[in-house]
């Protein structure tokens, strides 16, 4: 077979540029050529390999792109008759199908009693009786609101406006449990601020919280002595022989009441030599001075006065 020959005998037989050149690196099994007796890429080469595809009697196989188009059409065809087959199913009437399969598990039961005993088992609950109260009802509760649900579209409809539900009672009054409550709260929360104010009377009760504004008088002690709250402070003024001292008072009874003080002067306050603080404790009746030094306190005498202003 010449070269111009073989270039005329695979095109007539349907074959394609691709396929001739596929022809050319592959054998008919898929395998690929791996050696030719003859140079590569003169005709007898050429010749030599495409003589492979031919049969006995010099008639070129199929090709490859001939071979793709025929599993492609028979997978179509496949395709087509199954889509067929699920439409004649589809069209098949349920009731045929639920009638022979009635007739398959009667003919069943009839040969086998223990096929029998189990279809028997498998078959679905009988309806009861039960159910129809629950129908009764469901049908009650539908009449008796139907006519509701067309009145509300009828009003609907024409523009209407639904009609707003007003409580009897008055939302709005106050109820006096409540207003109790809120007054337990309030004092509680007196008592509590109070407690952390730190200002105690003597006799055991709690002073008067004083406004920001005002101030509240405490009651005299005697001897010139005289408690004074101060506004928006925690601690006390004493004054005493023109000297006003700050702090905080403790106890019950006069007789026992301990007060600590802060000295506070307009003018220069003259202390005892060697006196280096002006923190003093100070009970009532009997003042006695503490005033911090090198490496300790000293305490001044029974009944001794607190120092005086220039």
């Amino acid at each position: 077979m010449s070269l111009q020959g073989a270039a005329q005998r695979f095109p007539d037989a349907g074959w394609r540029v691709s396929d001739v050149l596929h022809a050319l690196d592959t054998k008919p099994d898929g395998s690929e050529w791996t050696h030719t007796p003859h140079r590569h890429g003169t005709p007898h080469w050429a010749v030599y390999r495409l003589s492979a595809w031919l049969d006995r009697l010099g008639r070129p196989y199929p090709s490859r792109s001939q071979i793709l188009a025929e599993q492609a059409a028979r997978q179509y065809a496949e395709q087509q008759r199954d889509r067929q087959r699920w439409e004649e199913l589809h069209a098949t009437r349920l009731d045929d199908v639920a009638d022979a399969a009635r007739r398959a598990r009667e003919m069943l039961a009839a040969v086998s009693p223990r096929a029998a005993l189990e279809i028997h088992r498998r078959q679905p609950p009988s309806r009861t009786s039960r159910s129809e109260p629950v129908n009764d009802l469901d049908r009650a509760a539908r009449l008796r609101w139907e006519p509701l649900v067309e009145q509300t579209q009828a009003a609907t409809l024409a523009g209407a406006i639904s009609q707003v539900w007003t409580p009897s009672a008055d939302e709005g009054a106050i109820d006096p449990r409540m207003l109790a409550h809120e007054r337990a709260l309030a004092r509680a929360r007196q008592e509590k601020r109070s407690r952390n104010s730190n200002v105690k009377a003597l006799n055991g009760t709690w002073l008067p919280v004083p406004r920001p504004s005002e101030k509240t008088p405490a009651p005299d002690l005697g001897a010139g002595v005289t408690l004074e709250g101060l506004p928006g402070s925690k601690n006390l003024l004493v004054q005493r022989s023109g000297i006003t001292h700050s702090g905080m008072c403790r106890g019950r009874r006069p007789s026992s009441a301990t007060c600590v003080f802060r000295w506070r002067t307009s003018g220069p306050l003259r202390l005892p030599s060697g006196c280096g603080s002006t923190h003093c404790s100070v009970p009532p009746y009997r003042h006695t001075s503490r005033a911090r030094m090198g490496s300790g306190f000293r305490r001044t005498p029974s009944g001794s006065t607190p120092p005086s202003c220039a």
